[in-house]
């Protein structure tokens, strides 16, 4: 066997073992399907104090509504439930989530 052959062996092993060790798709939690644009009790569970808002709106599924706003500081945004018996708002202090109230509408 020459080297290039020996060299090239070794490049395919390389290249397999490092297809291989990527995973197939991501399992970060995010909406569950059929609930686009609501937030389910499972989600809202899921979201928890000092989470950014990216990651609560990727968790929901939706951004929701802003409502209140003091710049750089709190912001209040409604969430639809998918319960329609419920509605979400949550506080971001400083860009993460501060408090999360869930009440009957």
């Amino acid at each position: 066997m020459t080297v290039l052959a020996v060299g090239a062996r070794i490049l395919a092993g390389a290249v397999l073992a490092a297809t291989a060790s990527v995973p197939a798709a991501s399992t970060a939690a995010s909406a569950g399907a059929g609930t686009e644009g609501c937030v389910t009790r499972a989600e809202y569970r899921a979201a928890q104090h000092g989470m950014t808002k990216r990651r609560v709106h990727a968790i929901f599924g939706t951004r929701g509504t802003q409502v209140y706003l003091v710049l750089g500081n709190e912001e209040r945004r409604r969430y639809r439930m998918c319960d329609p018996s419920l509605k979400l708002t949550v506080v971001y202090l400083h860009g993460r989530l501060g408090y999360k109230q869930l009440r009957d509408a």
